[in-house]
């Protein structure tokens, strides 16, 4: 199957956004003012206790990923031509809201086991009979193993944001086994993606996130795209976009 470029992808999600982008930073500005006022909410009940801190990590991760859905369903029926409401945007609270929170605290989990033995071996004392020095440099290579681990899992899942607006019939395995399938064979292509969605980062941040207004939706977009043109060698199902 021959697939678009990046750059093609890039050419339709600008074309599609035309005329578009007021509508859909509205729905950007919701999303930060929720993530701000999440985080305010969970810094007021964290009190330095260690396992609230991780509580109230898994809880940000867990509603950052639900609001990016809704960010996901409101750009996904901008694109069919159909009627947004503030209702699509809080989709996943009425559509299997189970799925989204199995799926991120796997995220979450993979990311924070990752850190764990980089962060026992930066407590070890120095009388294991190595110096400081060395165990700082066995617990980078630990570390860089780990994030190119995470790393390389996360772009096999990465489709699950769409599978899952797409096939509200899959449970979490067959949206996690979906994506895999999707993924096995655009690694590096997502990869090429992923170093555009970081310069759309860079601009976002130098434009102290006022660009994200008008960048966000971008990414959104041409994320879903990115997810059409890999989906038809999988199975070749149409995108709808269920009710």
């Amino acid at each position: 199957m021959r697939h678009k470029s990046i750059g093609t992808l890039k050419a339709m999600t600008r074309e599609q956004l035309l005329g578009n982008y007021g509508k859909l930073s509205s729905y950007v500005l919701l999303y930060f003012l929720l993530v701000f006022g999440l985080s305010q909410i969970l810094l007021l009940i964290n009190m330095n206790n260690f396992v609230m801190q991780i509580l109230s990590n898994l809880i940000q991760v867990i509603f950052t990923d639900i609001f990016v859905v809704g960010m996901y369903r409101v750009c996904m029926l901008n694109m069919r031509g159909q009627q947004i409401t503030l209702r699509d945007y809080f989709y996943v609270f009425t559509h299997d809201p189970d799925k989204v929170v199995i799926i991120s605290a796997i995220r979450w989990a993979m990311l924070t086991v990752a850190t764990i033995p980089v962060s026992l071996m930066l407590a070890a004392p120095e009388s294991l009979g190595a110096g400081r020095g060395v165990i700082t440099l066995v617990s980078c290579v630990i570390l860089c193993v780990l994030i190119v681990a995470y790393v390389y899992v996360s772009i096999l899942i990465a489709m699950w944001m769409q599978i899952y607006l797409d096939r509200p019939e899959y449970g979490v395995r067959e949206i996690l086994m979906s994506s895999y399938a999707m993924m096995r064979n655009n690694k590096l292509r997502y990869l090429y993606l992923l170093f555009n969605q970081f310069c759309i980062i860079m601009l976002i941040v130098l434009t102290a996130t006022i660009g994200a207004l008008w960048l966000m939706p971008f990414s959104c977009v041409l994320n879903l795209n990115f997810y059409e043109d890999v989906k038809g060698e999988t199975d070749g199902y149409n995108f709808e976009v269920e009710g």
